[in-house]
């Protein structure tokens, strides 16, 4: 006897592109699953409802796949909310289908609520069980304000459909978390199944760096090979063209999606950071959509029209996945900002992409997304944040690096989480077990993780070492016999070490990193350099080991390779830093401090910190700024009072030297840094040197740095603690 899955899902029909109208990720659900179906060969009935009037009503795709439409005399696609009041004819145009299969038996599977009311009298009916797919539940959406005017009537309904279920397949772990905790179903009734991702995600055809894909006529199973290549950055010319990309939106066009919100924001940062904004691109929804939603919102954004016009906000429409994939790879994040969200499978096909993504906590943004790891949390409707989130993106364009490899490593381990074939299968009693795999986040302060990522975009290039090239370079610039070398694992900061062992003697081995300086990022205001490479680190480093008569015998600035004649110890000690080694002259260190308080005092007094309370700040910089003269090394009669305790550890902060554009070239500022400094709550100085203004500089720095990159509980506790002299 044949057993067949009957698939009731009147809400979606999967051979309908996704993108517009009420036709979303629910539609690429049901494709992925009739497409396994038909892979798999397991005999299935579809049976979906006929939107349009010219579509077939039946179709014999393979010899184990049936497809149905059924006729319900209406047509269009928004209709998916009367879907209750054709459940009567719906059944009967079912069984009608159901009667031309003889001597066989039937496991319902359906798909929304509507088509869950079906499935609970049919599976009692045919004696059978149901499975049910639930793509979104009321009690949530009502929960999160996207409600709907039958929101009573579907509550009642799901909780009948929901708790009659054999298993309920669930999209994401929040979606099992709100059935359980909202209608009570016990969790060996649910199954995660993940969703689907389409292919030109997974393996798109050039990379984020541009680079095309070389094996693009072998399997796709395979991991994919991209052409890299080095490429010479001249910082005289405009080297950032390539990075300066622009803002995404992809999906349906609809209230609930939040991108009159996503609007409000781009505009308030615009008016914040003018030309510099780069672009919004919303993708999604028919022509007839967008006019109706623009005109909707054009009362709130009366700035939209003229926007529009320069083509920096641009509405593209739906396009195909390979299209969209194409946009991705001149974008720098994806902006979502739904009401509610089950699942939200654009996070995901973003994210297998290499693109990190801003998104509320709700499907897929609360489970998988980490604060300054994979992109951003932001609560709906806080503008404010999402504004801000935005401006982290502005102010440093190599964000997107940073965050898109961890973009790709978070898919990775979710893909681990979901089998979304044997998953169905386990549920229609067709495989003995299903899949238990966790997603776990670590608690990591994943700000600070920024500042050990070597730089992978055009124009720069990340390419370790093998242990054959350091043998090659050792041998060729020393002319000696290598007999070992030995990676230093424990580093674990902007750079890799290895030790070598020779017939000539022990020889260290440095490759350097391309690094993000992490002050663009929350102040758009630094005149900084957005990296610090790698030619200049090794410029730096070169000049203080050749005062301690440590020579450099070999160096490649471009690959960031360097041979230094002396062990770990000799190299890289902390008395090494703390050497009296002074690159510029202190006339030039006092005026590089003095750019720096500009520059802190330009970002407190902007618009970007109007909702702060740092009016005791500006107060207290204007002062240093009128005492401290470039042409001076002190300041004098200025009262320093603490924010906080400052406190550097004199194991860890040469990497504040690192990631400080400036840092290694300056005595005061090492010897301030380098030592131990503790500064109590009120200290009053007569005078104040160079060491002691580059600690309040820090304090108010880190301060500032807090307040703009850690979330609204952080910012409470720190604005409390302002000091009351200035």
């Amino acid at each position: 006897m044949k057993k067949y899955v009957v698939i009731i899902d009147l809400h979606c029909d999967p051979t309908i592109p996704s993108g517009a109208g009420d036709i979303g990720g629910g539609n690429t659900y049901s494709r992925s699953l009739l497409q396994e179906l038909q892979k798999n060969n397991i005999y299935h009935i579809y049976i979906t409802r006929k939107k349009y009037p010219h579509l077939e009503e039946y179709i014999s795709i393979t010899p184990f796949s049936d497809f149905y439409r059924i006729n319900l005399g209406d047509w269009g696609p928004i209709d998916k909310d009367v879907l209750q009041n054709y459940h009567s004819r719906s059944k009967e145009l079912i069984i009608e289908i159901l009667s031309k299969y003889s001597d066989c038996s039937f496991i319902f599977h359906s798909s929304y609520w509507q088509s869950g009311m079906l499935a609970y009298e049919l599976a009692e009916q045919y004696n059978t069980f149901y499975v049910h797919t639930i793509l979104s539940n009321a009690k949530k959406k009502e929960q999160t304000g996207a409600v709907e005017d039958i929101a009573k009537q579907r509550i009642h309904e799901e909780e009948k459909v929901f708790a009659h279920a054999k298993y309920l397949i669930c999209s994401s772990l929040s979606e099992i978390n709100e059935m359980r905790e909202l209608y009570a179903i016990p969790s060996e009734h649910l199954i995660l199944a993940g969703l689907k991702v389409d292919n030109n995600y997974l393996y798109p055809a050039y990379n984020t760096r541009g680079e095309v894909r070389v094996n693009t006529l072998g399997s796709t199973i395979v991991e994919q090979q991209y052409l890299s290549y080095f490429s010479y950055i001249n910082k005289e010319d405009d080297y950032l063209w390539w990075n300066r990309k622009n803002f995404i939106y992809f999906g349906r066009i609809h209230k609930n999606k939040g991108i009159k919100e996503i609007i409000i924001a781009w505009v308030q940062a615009y008016e914040i950071i003018g030309e510099q904004m780069p672009n919004l691109w919303i993708v999604g929804g028919a022509p007839s959509q967008i006019e109706q939603f623009r005109n909707d919102i054009k009362e709130d954004i009366p700035q939209l029209v003229n926007f529009e016009k320069q083509h920096r906000i641009i509405w593209w429409g739906t396009l195909p996945p390979e299209g969209i994939s194409t946009l991705l790879l001149k974008s720098s994040v994806l902006i979502t900002h739904s009401k509610y969200e089950a699942g939200g499978l654009v996070l995901l096909e973003a994210l297998n992409q290499g693109i990190p993504v801003i998104a509320t906590p709700n499907g897929y943004g609360k489970d998988y997304l980490e604060d300054w790891y994979n992109g951003f949390v932001v609560p709906y409707n806080d503008i404010i944040a999402l504004r801000q989130k935005l401006l982290f993106f502005c102010g440093q364009p190599f964000l997107t690096d940073y965050m898109g490899k961890n973009a790709k490593q978070s898919a990775k381990k979710i893909e681990q989480t979901f089998d979304f074939f044997d998953s169905h299968m386990f549920a229609y009693g067709l495989k003995a077990e299903k899949k238990q795999t966790q997603f776990l986040k670590k608690s990591i302060d994943w700000y600070q993780a920024i500042k050990v990522h070597s730089m992978d975009t055009y124009p720069y290039l990340t390419e370790l070492p093998s242990k054959f090239d350091i043998a090659q370079i050792i041998q060729n610039c020393i002319h000696c016999t290598v007999l070992n070398i030995q990676e230093i694992c424990e580093n674990v900061i902007d750079y890799k070490l290895w030790e070598i062992d020779t017939n000539d003697g022990s020889y260290l081995f440095a490759y350097y990193f391309d690094i993000i300086n992490t002050t663009n990022i929350w102040n758009p205001y630094s005149t900084e350099e957005y990296v610090l490479t790698k030619g200049e680190r090794i410029h730096t480093m070169e000049s203080i080991a050749n005062d301690r008569k440590l020579p450099v015998i070999y160096k490649n600035t471009a690959y960031g390779y360097v041979v230094y004649n002396g062990s770990l110890y000799d190299v890289f000690s902390e008395k090494k830093h703390l050497a009296d080694v002074s690159l510029v002259s202190d006339k030039d260190e006092a005026a590089t401090l003095d750019l720096k308080f500009t520059e802190l005092l330009v970002l407190l007094e902007s618009p970007l910190m109007s909702e702060y309370k740092v009016l005791p700040l500006i107060n207290y910089i204007r002062n240093i700024k009128t005492a401290f003269k470039p042409e001076k090394t002190l300041v004098t009669n200025i009262p320093f009072t603490s924010i906080y305790s400052l406190y550097y550890d004199t194991k860890n902060n040469f990497k504040i030297m690192s990631y400080d554009k400036v840092g290694l070239k300056y005595k005061h500022l090492r010897n301030a840094s380098r030592n131990v400094v503790h500064i109590s709550v009120a200290f009053d100085y007569a005078s104040l040197t160079l060491e002691q203004l580059w600690s309040i500089y820090f304090e108010l720095y880190t301060y500032v740095e807090k307040l703009l990159v850690y979330s609204n509980e952080s910012k409470a506790g720190l604005i409390d603690t302002i000091y009351q002299k200035c």
